[in-house]
């Protein structure tokens, strides 16, 4: 056989695809996945509009700029951002959650975010009504508040009455050093000198101290009374007058979103399941390798014979490029025997082995077209001939080849039915190559068109009297796997294929069961000479 992976180089490189096969399928399946987002979205604007409106109202909360500890006499300070998280953390802290529930009665849907820039923070509750979100906002920041308080009141407390005792104990300890004072009005300028030698000192010590504590002592108080190292509340909450955002539309593009991810998915899943054909990339994934693949494009109207007027159109120009890549592969354009055999028993090879037959005759080639699907042979219906006399007739010794042959296409093809069937005679498939050797003295091109080999044992018996085989496979329907076990086939049976034609999907034929003695048979007699 020649080497047709030499042949045509780039013929049909406008075929080719993203390497990518996610991205491959995605894009193939594109409408399957756009449906599946615009039918997620109609649910989730349904979803949206039937879910009621939602309300939410904020508080604001100014958080202490800075944090000095009370408990000693040394004050410590740090940074605005640290205190403001810390009291972010308290702020988000279960016990205020919990605390302001059980206040309300009711559980409550609540959100922290810290005001940029600032020592603020707004406190935004979420409800049904606009009323009950504020109530719930206020009354959380009145939880927190409170809990605060307390727990900044203890260490207040404490500094301050340790302050006090300070002084109390300091005033006690001026009171005799007074009294001497006071005592030294009857003392001589020498004594006096002595004694506020000794007792100064001490008491400018004493004063200083008191001076000090009592300065601290303000401070607690003034902060105490001005609130400066506590949270306190900026702006109470009030009853929103518009709903959250519109639920419908928010609700349609989270729809869109997943409608999109699932449909993506279930492409991909689909793809990995179904394995289906769509272009010259899945049939390498399929592990075929041919010389030669080509996609017919697909026609306006119903798909037909590429004759007259339609021989213009891009369909016919790729038969005619099919057909000079096969002469052109072939050595020498001798005599040939082109068998175009389905990958499955639901594809019908008439129209394109019929279409290939009249690209071959508009390059010279001699050609008769022969129908073994006798099955379901279509072949005379398409070029409107009767079909009574054929192949079955032949091979069953009722009539003559040659009385068997009808010229069609204004002469330039003859065809040769699949003929009607007679239930008095089996027919003869050995003769089969006989009928071939006779068509060759006549014509250096025969195209036959078969059934598929699972449900044709004439097309087993066809399959090594071939030239070159060319697999049939619908676009987007075939599978791969029935490619990969249909060239498998081929090749066991001596006809590696020469070529893969990728075609539109077209009406399903009739799957029929082979019954014992014809179909199922040979088939089975085959792969088990395969296996030996």
């Amino acid at each position: 056989m020649p080497a047709y992976s030499q042949v045509v180089g780039s013929l049909f490189a406008t075929h080719e695809f993203d390497p990518r096969r996610t991205g491959r399928v995605l894009r193939r399946r594109l409408p399957n996945v756009l449906l599946s987002a615009i039918a997620s979205g109609v649910v989730g604007f349904v979803i949206g509009f039937l879910a009621p409106a939602s309300y939410t109202a904020t508080a604001k909360v100014i958080l202490p700029g800075s944090q000095a500890s009370t408990a000693s006499t040394s004050s410590t300070s740090s940074s605005n951002g640290r205190v403001a998280a810390t009291e972010i953390e308290l702020l988000n802290s279960a016990p205020v959650q919990q605390s302001t529930d059980k206040a309300v009665g009711h559980s409550i849907t609540i959100s922290i975010t810290p005001v940029t820039g600032s020592d603020v923070a707004d406190v935004a509750a979420t409800s049904k009504t606009p009323q009950t979100a504020a109530n719930d906002a206020n009354a959380y920041v009145k939880t927190y508040l409170a809990l605060r308080t307390a727990q900044l009141a203890a260490p207040e407390a404490t500094a301050t009455k340790s302050l006090q005792a300070q002084l109390a104990a300091t005033a006690a300890a001026l009171k005799p050093l007074d009294a001497q004072l006071s005592a030294l009005t009857t003392a001589t300028a020498g004594q006096l000198q002595q004694i506020l030698a000794i007792v100064g000192p001490q008491r400018d010590a004493l004063v200083r101290r008191q001076a000090a504590l009592q300065t601290q002592l303000d401070q607690i108080t003034l902060q105490s009374e001005i609130g400066s190292f506590r949270p306190r509340l900026g702006a109470a909450a009030t009853a929103p007058t518009t709903a959250d955002l519109h639920k419908p539309a928010v609700y349609a593009g989270v729809g869109v979103l997943l409608g999109l991810l699932a449909g993506g998915w279930l492409a991909l899943l689909l793809e990995r399941r179904r394995g289906r054909v769509h272009d010259g990339q899945d049939i390498v994934d399929a592990g075929v390798d041919a010389g030669l693949v080509a996609a017919v494009p697909k026609q306006r109207g119903s798909p037909g014979l590429l004759s007259g007027d339609a021989q213009s159109s891009a369909a016919a120009m790729l038969y005619r490029r099919v057909a000079a890549a096969l002469m052109l592969g072939y050595a020498n354009h001798a005599d040939c025997t082109i068998l175009v055999l389905p990958v499955d028993g639901r594809t019908l090879t008439a129209l394109p082995a019929a279409n290939l037959a009249l690209a071959l005759t508009s390059m010279g080639r001699r050609v008769v077209l022969v129908d073994l699907d006798l099955d379901q042979p279509s072949l005379h219906g398409l070029f409107g001939v009767r079909g009574e006399k054929g192949v079955r007739g032949v091979l069953q010794g009722l009539e003559p080849l040659s009385g068997a042959l009808v010229t069609v296409s204004d002469g330039t093809i003859h065809l040769l039915p699949a003929g009607a069937t007679y239930e008095a005679r089996r027919a003869d498939i050995a003769a089969l190559p006989d009928i071939f050797a006779d068509l060759r003295t006549d014509y250096d091109t025969i195209v036959v068109a078969a059934a598929s080999t699972d449900t044709s044992d004439v097309a087993i018996t066809a399959t090594p009297l071939a030239d070159i085989t060319i697999l049939l496979a619908e676009q987007g329907r075939a599978r791969k796997v029935a490619l990969a076990a249909a060239a498998h086939f081929a090749q066991r049976l001596g006809q590696a294929p020469s070529a893969i034609l990728l075609v539109p999907p077209a009406g399903r034929r009739s799957t029929k069961v082979p019954v014992a003695g014809q179909g199922a048979e040979p088939a089975e007699e085959l792969t088990q000479l395969g296996r030996r």
